[in-house]
């Protein structure tokens, strides 16, 4: 089984991340898709933007799929946050 991250973030995120598990479920390759929280309804409900639960989730992760996030003024960037803990400067986006 390989473990993929998925963060779906704010608005239109939920949906670019729904359709891209669907393709990646198409391809019958066994993933697990583990669900965290980031963005601005994140830092709605949790009073922050990425929580911790997240970034361990990410770090035992292969892979993170991440959708799209609302900036929260005068927080922290999850997209940022995530790359620093990781330690990853990646960031694949299709055309």
């Amino acid at each position: 089984m390989i473990k993929i991250a998925r963060i779906d973030g704010d608005g239109i995120g939920k949906e670019v991340t729904e359709a891209g598990v669907a393709v990646l479920e198409s391809l019958d390759l066994n993933f697990d898709f583990i669900e965290a929280e980031a963005g601005r309804e994140c830092f709605d409900k949790n009073g922050t933007t990425i929580p911790e639960e997240t970034i361990k989730i990410a770090r035992n992760a292969k892979a993170t799929l991440f959708g799209a996030i609302t900036s929260t003024p005068g927080q922290k960037s999850p997209i940022i946050t995530l790359r620093q803990e990781l330690d990853t400067y990646a960031n694949l986006r299709p055309i």
